[in-house]
């Protein structure tokens, strides 16, 4: 790193250099080698003013001896003498391979300082930013929480984002950082957000009280995109969420949605038959359906097959859906809860063209489709395809 910023500079092409990457991976103070590199480049430091984008990777193994209280009071000073170097970054990146406080704290002081001016951040790190520091012009941002503790997202105003991704945050610690004033009573405005990503596996750190459910709604009226990865709780973008009558695709607890005209719908959360025929139910123009887990050994009590030329038949579904894609919860020594869930589905949507189904063993199956033909006309032209097991 060191020689490629010493050459840059001496043959004077800093001022060219729109991108840089700067990565200390060190056995115990990383940030005695960052010092090292930013007093290299601060002679130089006017040239790099062409400078937009800047990714960062701080990391070591810290020794026991080690005093770490005095590092962290060291990295706001190296934090700022590195963005005095950059004054015009807008993108901004973190990476990280370990848990440091000493690097959190530098990695705030980065972004706080480039707060007003950053129109991406991408983070694997805490950014603790004071109060003041508020994110005004950001696109794009992508802060995913590794560790556990009382950290907060940092302030964002939410009028030019264009992309949010949140991983590992609670839901209680995620929405108050978008609110003008943090008061999450008041409606929370995403007027340009395309993409919404939310995963975590945490549950809220605070209770569900009626109290705390009188929260403002979430607008998100320019909505293209909803990724939701969560734990048993329902998360409060699913609860409070205000959507465009169209979303392009969806992900987990779709029910939320069956308003709208979706067309195509995956969901990457367990799901039983029962919920998956009322998503069909209320999905009336879904023409595409990929289930990453069903849940079939918890079908509905009163789903059943009637035997071949029986009176009685499957009541079909009112439907335009064309393919299925389902990955089944199956337990191989009794693969008959997956098999009748399988075929329920097979007998029941008529508009049916393709099927693939993942984890039922294929033999199951045999004779299915000659023995219901006469009285299911529509399987004659069914394509049923079997996998194994689906990553």
């Amino acid at each position: 790193m060191y020689s490629n910023l010493g050459l840059v500079s001496s043959v004077g092409y800093a001022h060219l250099v729109k991108r840089v990457n700067v990565e200390i991976h060190s056995e115990t103070d990383p940030f005695r080698h960052l010092d090292k590199m930013v007093r290299r480049m601060r002679a130089a430091r006017e040239q790099w003013d062409a400078v937009r984008t800047l990714f960062i990777v701080v990391d070591g193994s810290p020794a026991r001896h080690m005093d770490w209280d005095a590092i962290a009071r060291n990295a706001q000073e190296t934090a700022a003498a590195l963005t005095a170097m950059f004054p015009r970054v807008q993108r901004l990146s973190f990476g990280t391979q370990a848990y440091q406080p000493a690097t959190d704290r530098f990695a705030s002081c980065v972004a706080a300082h480039y707060a007003a001016q950053l129109r991406t951040l991408r983070s694997d790190r805490v950014i603790a930013t004071p109060p003041e520091a508020v994110f005004r012009g950001l696109t794009a941002a992508t802060i995913i929480r590794s560790i556990r503790g009382d950290y907060r997202l940092p302030r964002i105003d939410p009028a030019e984002l264009r992309r949010l991704e949140l991983e590992g945050w609670p839901d209680d610690h995620s929405w108050a950082a978008f609110s003008a004033d943090g008061d999450e009573s008041r409606d929370i405005q995403f007027p340009r957000l395309r993409v919404l990503c939310l995963s975590s596996h945490q549950k809220p750190t605070t209770s569900w009280t009626d109290e705390s459910k009188r929260k403002g709604r979430l607008h998100f009226p320019a909505l293209k995109v909803l990724k939701v990865k969560c734990g048993d709780c329902v998360p409060r973008v699913l609860e409070h969420g205000v959507f465009p009558a169209r979303i392009d695709r969806v992900l987990n607890k779709p029910e939320i949605f069956a308003s709208t005209p979706v067309t195509r719908l995956e969901v990457s959360t367990y799901i039983n038959l029962d919920t998956m025929v009322a998503l069909i139910r209320r999905l009336p123009r879904l023409s595409s359906l990929d289930i990453r887990r069903v849940d079939a050994p918890r079908i509905r009590s009163d789903v059943s097959v009637p035997e071949p030329g029986a009176d009685r038949l499957v009541e079909p579904i009112s439907s335009t859906l064309k393919s299925v894609c389902a990955a089944f919860d199956c337990d191989r020594k009794n693969p008959e809860p997956a098999v009748l869930t399988l075929k329920y589905l097979l007998l029941a949507l008529p508009s049916l063209s393709g099927i693939s189904a993942y984890d039922i063993p294929g033999d199951t199956m045999d004779g299915f489709v000659e023995d219901y033909a006469d009285q299911y006309p529509h399987l004659a032209r069914l394509r049923i395809n079997f996998h194994k097991r689906r990553c």
